[in-house]
């Protein structure tokens, strides 16, 4: 993703400068980290896609085990970049010597999705729902501080043991029941925005494509929102249409995600993906599933039908989930 945040350069600059010196054999590559500070592209990204992985993984290692100077910006000292997606970059920040998570929208980013995932963020106050601390506009760039949450995201811990898949997905699944009756609707769940907390607390992230449910729409109808492998199929026609039903087939596929490692569909065809989910769910590969084995099929099967008329709602599921673990 190109971008020009106010501080992005500089930041990049003196990342590899850092990167260079716990690094020295990483000089070689100073041609193609000029090209991309010149591009405003991240360096590390180059590096990435030209090291090899044991390499670029030791000079990042030692990185951020020994990080450059905090930046000063819009009254927070800026970290390491905590990871970047289509429309900014996460870094971690501190002000008063909290540990924060701040948020920088790239100028290509919509400002109306900004404003509505403000706007959700405010409007829940929710156990498992990432709180936003601030927000504002500093030096044409956007932003949003929530507190960092440095357990890392589901997609890096799936597959868990089935009990902890089961607490988690019970878990997630009661927070989307409690956002739906407050009228919001999550549309893109999936592993990367599942955090977790260093006490191994998860929270849902992300409401920058939330739809709130007597909200002004932000997509035409017939956009697709949502990522593959967790989209509900109608989410593929009308999405301003699209309603609770499409986060619960979502929570059904991080259940699946959560038990196995990946998604009930893994396609990156589009249309494989929807022949495959119109289709309906078979039932679980082999694993060590044991005499849950049916009553996990029969969930995962209600929670992806095909018709959100026949799905399993998020509530319903925390429910049928509470039943299975001890102590849930």
């Amino acid at each position: 993703m190109k971008l020009r945040l106010p501080f992005q350069r500089e930041r990049d600059q003196q990342l590899w400068g850092h990167c260079c010196a716990v690094q020295p054999t990483l000089v070689v590559h100073a041609a193609r980290a000029r090209r991309a500070l010149e591009l405003g592209l991240s360096p590390l990204g180059v590096l990435e896609r030209e090291l090899e992985p044991e390499t670029y993984l030791r000079a990042l290692a030692r990185w951020r085990a020994a990080p450059p100077p905090a930046l000063e910006w819009a009254g927070y000292r800026i970290g390491v970049e905590a990871g970047r997606g289509a429309h900014g970059v996460v870094y971690w920040a501190t002000r008063a010597e909290r540990a924060l998570a701040l948020k920088v929208l790239g100028p290509e980013a919509d400002l109306r999705r900004f404003s509505r995932e403000v706007e959700v963020l405010r409007a829940l106050a929710l156990p498992g729902v990432v709180p936003l601390l601030d927000a504002g506009v500093a030096e044409g760039s956007a932003y949003l501080v929530t507190p960092a949450l440095r357990g890392g995201d589901l997609a890096r811990r799936s597959p868990l043991p089935p009990p902890d898949a089961l607490r988690l997905i019970q878990g997630l699944a009661g927070t989307l029941a409690a956002a739906h009756r407050a009228g919001v609707v999550h549309r893109d769940l999936k592993p990367q925005n599942v955090l977790f907390d260093d006490e191994g607390r998860a929270h849902v992230i992300d409401f920058g494509l939330a739809k709130l449910t007597d909200g002004e729409p932000l997509t035409q109808t017939s956009a697709a929102l949502g990522s593959l492998g967790y989209l509900a199929p109608e989410q593929l026609g009308a999405a301003n249409r699209v309603g609770p039903a499409a986060d619960a087939f979502a929570l059904g596929a991080l259940l699946h995600a959560a038990l196995t490692g990946r998604p009930p569909y893994p396609t990156t065809s589009v249309g494989a993906y929807l022949l495959a989910a119109r289709a309906g769910f078979t039932g679980l590969p082999p694993g060590p599933w044991g005499p849950s084995r049916p009553t996990l099929d029969a969930l995962l099967k209600l929670a992806l039908a095909p018709r959100p008329p026949e799905r399993l709602d998020a509530q319903a599921l925390s429910e049928a989930l509470s039943g299975l673990v001890p102590g849930v």
